[in-house]
């Protein structure tokens, strides 16, 4: 891999990371300020309605995203083409999808309040599904840079009023209201940012080439509409089985674990159109190199993040969310473990979408999880409330990553999960004596002392070797001198 590629790699992730991170901390304020203001059975109820309507963003895409991505990453002279027809899809799709909602959520016994919220969240929704259409012309010139700023745009708008409305006494639907317009302003800088820096739009509709995009994506598009009511199942089971009281406090140990994701979601975002160039039968040692050190980055990372959430839980719910969500401790403990599972089950499943010429492993192994977290959740919630519903998570990922490591294997990669590991493991042992038994009452303290400590290991045992630091260091010097 030449030097140029590498630092678009870096310079990529770090965009996508920065509005990942700012996003994060908007969100978390949000979520912790409204846990605070709108007490547990509001709170929960808002928990609801955006799992509800969360639930049916995979259908408002239907993996035609990442099909445009693909294609416009290898044919750049076709992207206007793909551009408007990828929109008129999607806002078919957006209708469709408020349809389905205003008649589920309808027909279901929830306060008046309650189904206000969920159908002007659904408008989001779609809001959001147009947005990532120009998204998608933007990672395919791996211009990352403008993702992340309509992405931040976003966040502190809806961040900034919905705290302000908190403060003034409003309620969840003035929240869901601040939401659409934040989405709508966001849809006018896209298209500025596309006419100013890409092309002009045009009204050019082709429907045989809709339905040639459609048939493509629609592999992929199955399987993410079951990762999507797979990632938010088990609210809405614990919404119907226990109350909101029991939603609001695993929201908040679910939300924790979950945002999470923004690392290897930023890092897979830059490597994406990279592994899409590489379309294959059987994997190149470009591509083999390439996920076997995106592998190892996301144990070094995920490992000591987990320790932390799982020794540390009792002092970080109550710094967040405070005394009245104590029941939340145990569910994040449970939840904690997910992560080291999903971060490299996300460079997996991105393999199968970008290399091979057919999804139906990532398609099969979504369903497959729906099922079993659906089971799990039926069995488990009832036997330990909010807790059932972590241990259902921790199940279903753990089986998930099993399949998609065999998957990857059969096709040829050579990925050595367990000597990957074995040095990021020796190095976070130490940690866990400062997380548990180091007793301070500043949290945050404790966690530096801790990144450091398992760092400064982790490079005396190799398991970050001279060479890859010193890469990494000429990568970073070069930072600004790529241009695109």
């Amino acid at each position: 891999m030449d030097t140029t590629t590498k630092t678009r790699i870096v310079q990529n992730t770090v965009f996508v990371l920065i509005a990942q991170i700012t996003n994060i901390f908007l969100q978390m304020v949000y979520l912790v300020v409204a846990a605070r203001y709108l007490g547990n059975v509001q709170f929960g109820k808002l928990s609801f309605a955006m799992a509800f309507t969360q639930m049916f963003l995979a259908v408002t895409d239907l993996g035609l995203f990442n099909y445009a991505v693909k294609e416009i990453s290898r044919k750049k002279e076709a992207a206007h083409r793909y551009f408007i027809n990828l929109f008129v899809l999607k806002l078919l799709l957006g209708i469709c999808v408020l349809t389905i909602i205003a008649f589920i959520i309808s027909i279901l016994n929830y306060p008046r309040d309650t189904i206000i919220t969920t159908y002007l969240l659904s408008l989001g929704l779609c809001l959001f599904s147009l947005n990532t259409t120009f998204h998608a012309v933007f990672q395919s010139y791996e211009r990352l840079e403008y993702i992340s700023m309509t992405m931040i745009l976003f966040f502190v708008i809806n961040v900034s009023l919905a705290i302000i409305a908190l403060f003034m006494g409003k309620n969840i639907i003035t929240l869901a209201c601040i939401n659409c317009i934040a989405g709508i302003v966001v849809f006018i800088t896209n298209l500025f940012i596309l006419c100013k820096k890409f092309f002009i739009p045009k009204l050019t509709i082709d429907l045989p080439f809709c339905k040639e995009m459609l048939f493509y994506s629609l592999p992929i598009g199955i399987g993410a509409v079951c990762w999507s009511f797979y990632n938010r199942i088990d609210v809405s089971l614990l919404s119907f089985m226990k109350g909101d009281v029991s939603v609001g406090e695993y929201t908040a140990a679910y939300r924790l674990t979950n945002t999470l994701a923004f690392i290897p979601s930023a890092y897979m975002s830059a490597i994406f159109p990279i592994m899409a160039k590489q379309y294959i039968d059987t994997p190149t040692p470009l591509l083999n190199t390439l996920c076997q050190k995106s592998c190892k980055l996301m144990i070094i990372i995920a490992l000591p993040v987990a320790m932390t959430l799982t020794l540390r839980a009792p002092a970080i719910i109550n710094l967040l969310y405070g005394k009245a969500y104590g029941n939340a401790v145990n569910s994040l403990r449970i939840l904690s473990w997910t992560i080291l599972f999903t971060f490299i089950s996300n460079i997996f499943s991105y393999l199968l979408i970008s290399t091979f010429k057919t999804s139906k492993e990532y398609t099969l192994y979504a369903v497959m999880g729906l099922v079993l977290n659906v089971a799990c959740n039926c069995l488990f919630i009832p036997m330990f409330d909010l807790n059932g519903a972590a241990i259902s998570t921790v199940i279903t990922e753990a089986f998930i990553f099993m399949l998609y490591y065999r998957s990857i294997k059969k096709k040829g990669f050579c990925i050595p999960l367990f000597k990957l590991a074995i040095r990021p493991f020796a190095a976070s042992l130490p940690i866990i004596w400062i997380l548990y038994f180091w007793d301070t009452k500043n949290i945050f303290v404790t966690v530096s002392v801790s990144i450091i400590v398992y760092f400064s290991i982790l490079i005396m045992i190799k398991g970050i070797k001279r060479d890859e630091t010193k890469e990494v260091w000429g990568i970073l010097k070069n930072f600004h001198a790529y241009r695109h």
